[in-house]
């Protein structure tokens, strides 16, 4: 009887912990870019360039931008249905993630190369060597989104894939809080970005040791790649086949 009254206790915590991580990747999200997209006409930011906020935002950009923020509003809803056991309107809008997961690729890797081609990298960052870090991100995405659709009968695994994948876009939005903090207690930018993504990871590893005693091999595999990529994002972007490669893309 203890064992059948721990379960639906383990669910809640499991549904409240996966909903409580997408409205956080939601908040963190709209707090990154709230100066220089979302709230523009009441902040006046200018970018990391020192250009108006509003100068660089083109066609393709307000795409990607509502088709970015659509995904995330997605992944919160779908939290939150499970949350709500309704997993039959969880299934039915899985088919419209489905869809719009190879739309967040393809506009994210043409908005990074838009971006390079007018000089719109960081300060310090040669634009080629920039680019290496938004196309890693979209294939962090892009990996764990396709290892989440196959799991997606494992919701153990699907849900630990899904959430790896969407904290793979965050990249962008700690970047521009670690820029706007006053006094900075961490490095500017993307090497700040990269540093405070380790809180979400954190808090996915002691929700795996508190849940299970132990990672989850979704976790396990998931950490160990992004530990791999960050300092290859950083490191690799001037290596001679990177730059030529980028080169080409940016042509």
């Amino acid at each position: 009887m203890a064992t059948i009254a721990a379960r639906p206790a383990a669910w809640r915590n499991d549904r409240r912990f996966f909903t409580g991580m997408a409205a956080a990747i939601v908040v963190t999200t709209f707090i990154g870019f709230a100066p220089t997209y979302y709230l523009l006409p009441y902040f006046g930011a200018v970018t990391a360039r020192g250009v108006a906020g509003g100068a660089s935002l083109t066609p393709l950009v307000h795409l990607h931008a509502v088709v970015f923020s659509g995904w995330m509003l997605l992944f919160l809803a779908q939290s939150s249905l499970v949350a709500a056991g309704r997993t039959d309107l969880h299934r039915i809008l899985g088919i419209a993630a489905l869809f719009l997961a190879p739309v967040v690729i393809v506009l994210g890797l043409m908005t990074a190369i838009e971006a390079a081609r007018h000089g719109s990298s960081p300060p310090g960052w040669d634009d080629k060597a920039f680019l290496l870090v938004p196309f890693a991100s979209i294939a962090l995405f892009g990996g764990f989104f396709a290892a989440g659709f196959a799991y997606r009968r494992r919701a153990d695994y699907h849900k630990r894939f899904m959430l790896l994948a969407t904290m793979a876009m965050l990249v962008p939005a700690l970047a521009r809080i670690m820029r706007l903090t006053e006094p900075p207690f961490l490095p500017p930018g993307v090497y700040g970005g990269l540093v405070v993504l380790n809180v979400f990871l954190i808090a996915l590893v002691m929700f795996d040791l508190r849940r299970r005693g132990r990672l989850h091999p979704a976790t396990l595999w998931g950490i160990a790649i992004y530990l791999t990529t960050w300092p290859a994002r950083l490191t690799l972007g001037h290596a001679e086949p990177w730059q030529t490669f980028a080169q080409w893309v940016m042509a």
